[in-house]
């Protein structure tokens, strides 16, 4: 059986915007008990409509999901992760599996520092490059004191076993928001990351 790889070509995209409201960014639940989806009565047309708090979904014209089609932007500035801190648990919060990361760790995009909060995982991904899909989508949440947010997502591809991801996958809770204590190092979450850093934005 295939297992799960990352890519080595540029297949990070950056996304970035400000929180519609205070939230806390680590613990924050996709609004488990509203079931959203992406297709039919539950797809992105509709998650406007299934609570007030989704609203901006129903207005926003560049939001995910999206098809990424590939151009060349040389005005991009790179993007300087610096990932010094180690995991703190991982959650099944209802939705996902998500990893929270002790404070410290950074993303430095044209000027401005964001704190590595968590990532999480979707599958297939959420997001498309050039119409393809692919089986695994991580989403590394960042941001700054003022609500401000990017997101840098990760393609995978099938591929060999990922070591990190199958100690995730060991420790996930099958419990609904049980919160389960997991060491990865920097070293294991900056090894998420494709050795191209080269990105979609």
């Amino acid at each position: 059986m295939n297992k799960i790889i990352t890519l080595s070509i540029a297949t990070i995209f950056l996304a970035t915007s400000y929180a519609s409201h205070s939230q806390n960014i680590e613990h924050q639940s996709p609004h488990h008990k509203i079931h959203w989806g992406y297709k039919g009565a539950i797809g992105p047309s509709h998650w406007g409509d299934m609570d007030e708090k989704f609203s901006m979904c129903g207005k926003g014209k560049m939001q995910t999901p999206i098809n990424i089609v590939a151009t060349k932007d040389i005005s991009l500035t790179p993007l300087d992760i610096n990932y010094t801190t180690s995991s703190k648990n991982v959650i099944n919060n209802g939705h996902t599996v998500q990893v929270n990361i002790q404070s410290g760790s950074t993303l430095t995009i044209e000027g401005e520092t964001y704190e590595l909060k968590q990532f999480h995982f979707h599958t297939p991904s959420e997001n498309n490059i050039n119409g393809t899909s692919y089986p695994l989508e991580t989403h590394f949440v960042h941001a700054t004191k003022d609500g401000k947010l990017a997101v840098v997502a990760v393609m995978f591809k099938n591929g060999r076993a990922n070591p990190i991801l199958e100690k995730i996958w060991h420790k996930f809770p099958l419990k609904e928001n049980k919160a389960v204590s997991i060491d990865l190092s920097s070293a294991d979450i900056k090894s998420m990351m494709p050795s191209n850093k080269d990105y979609y934005k």
